[in-house]
């Protein structure tokens, strides 16, 4: 293996909690030769020192900052679109459900999910993000970041904020014209 190391950002509670947790007890250990670092709060004191190659980091105010020397960020909705941002591979996976290792063919099902914070259904594949960990780990899988920028301008503020604006007007203007009731 090398010496990677792979970043974890979210909250510890609810469903996205589960998930941390799941991670830090279950999943990580396995890889003892990769240094995990997690960032988020609060932190469950029974897990807390429970592997050595697992560091919790708590809260900070400058995620965007410890995430820059990262081999790979693992995290759904923002902590992803940072992550895409500063051209770090991602591992898609939230608290609803697995994407994977971001890719030209999964992009469209993170957009949809919110990089795997929403879904219908939560449904995690544990399986698959341990067998795509142990890829990217072992090298057998080398992420492109290439298609990043292009999916980075649908999030820009400009464009976000016109289809908002666009969102606004169609709402006040079904409003102002009444239904024709028949």
């Amino acid at each position: 293996m090398g010496s990677k190391r792979i970043l974890w950002a979210g909250r510890f509670v609810h469903a996205k909690g589960r998930l941390g947790v799941k991670l830090a007890t279950e999943i990580f250990p396995k890889f003892e030769n990769v240094v995990f670092e997690l960032y988020g709060g609060p932190i469950p004191q029974d897990i807390a020192n429970q592997s050595k190659n697992i560091v919790f980091k708590g809260l900070v105010h400058d995620l965007q900052q410890h995430m820059r020397d990262a081999d790979l960020v693992l995290g759904g909705g923002r902590v992803a679109l940072e992550a895409m941002q500063q051209g770090i591979p991602v591992m898609a996976v939230g608290q609803k459900c697995y994407v994977g290792i971001l890719n030209e063919k999964n992009i469209s099902f993170a957009k949809k999910t919110n990089f795997g914070d929403m879904f219908h259904t939560e449904n995690i594949d544990y399986r698959a993000l341990t067998n795509d960990l142990a890829a990217f780990i072992s090298n057998r899988i080398v992420p492109s970041v290439s298609f990043y920028e292009e999916v980075l301008e649908n999030y820009a503020l400009p464009k976000v904020a016109s289809r908002i604006r666009d969102l606004y007007d169609q709402a006040m203007a079904s409003k102002k014209v009444p239904r024709f009731v028949g």
